[in-house]
């Protein structure tokens, strides 16, 4: 896959040097973090990504920063019922 510009141009091929390996069991809906449980992503004040990690109980964990040069000013967040 190639990557392109804002002016259309391609960008380099850069091989992947790595593999992963495949967990054991299958993703859960919702959970973002690999911990069985729903989690919740959100953009704070400062255009930052954060997730909530789940706790099973209806609460959420403390956030935990996902960027931080504010780049999701104009992201637009949804959910799955």
């Amino acid at each position: 896959m190639r990557a392109y510009d804002a002016g259309g141009n391609a960008g380099p091929i850069h091989p992947y040097r790595f593999y992963v390996t495949s967990p054991e069991v299958a993703d859960k809906p919702g959970d973002l973090n690999g911990d069985g449980l729903p989690d919740m992503l959100a953009i704070d004040e400062t255009s930052n990504l954060l997730i909530y990690g789940g706790t099973g109980d209806g609460a959420v964990a403390t956030k935990v920063p996902l960027s931080e040069e504010g780049e999701w000013d104009a992201a637009l967040l949804a959910h799955q019922w």
